[in-house]
């Protein structure tokens, strides 16, 4: 794999990705559901790519939920509304954040028998930088 030398190039891959893993997800998903238990390994992975391709629309419907919220309040000087606006937005990455650190635990569990478990300490890096484009 080569390692994108710029953002556009970034933003490609992971499109790219993002639309072969919903693909392989609608070709795959019903046989998975079915016998989840007869391949746990493909089940684990239906279920990180489940919750990727939900995560990703809860991130942008909540985005542009907390845009409309958040304007009003700011034109308006509600800066008591707009410190609840901003808890609630924190206590939502939290939980993102949280729910990512699980799945790159668990990816790395899974990849090589845990040999890579030692590469958890750079996961924060890797959700800020570079899952969240």
């Amino acid at each position: 794999m080569q390692v994108p030398e710029s953002l556009p190039d970034l933003y490609k891959q992971r499109k790219r990705w993002a639309k072969g893993g919903t693909e392989v997800w609608l070709t795959n998903g019903f046989k998975v559901a079915r016998k989840p238990f007869k391949n746990v390994g493909l089940s684990v992975m239906f279920l990180d790519q489940t919750l990727s391709i939900i995560w990703s629309f809860f991130f942008f419907i909540s985005l542009i939920y907390f845009c409309i919220i958040s304007f009003p309040l700011l034109v308006n000087g509600d800066w008591n509304g707009l410190f609840k606006i901003m808890t609630i937005s924190m206590i939502f990455l939290c939980f993102e954040f949280v729910a990512g650190l699980i799945q790159v635990l668990a990816a790395l569990v899974i990849d090589h028998d845990g040999d890579k478990i030692k590469y958890f300490i750079f996961s924060p890096f890797y959700l800020i930088f570079y899952w969240i484009i």
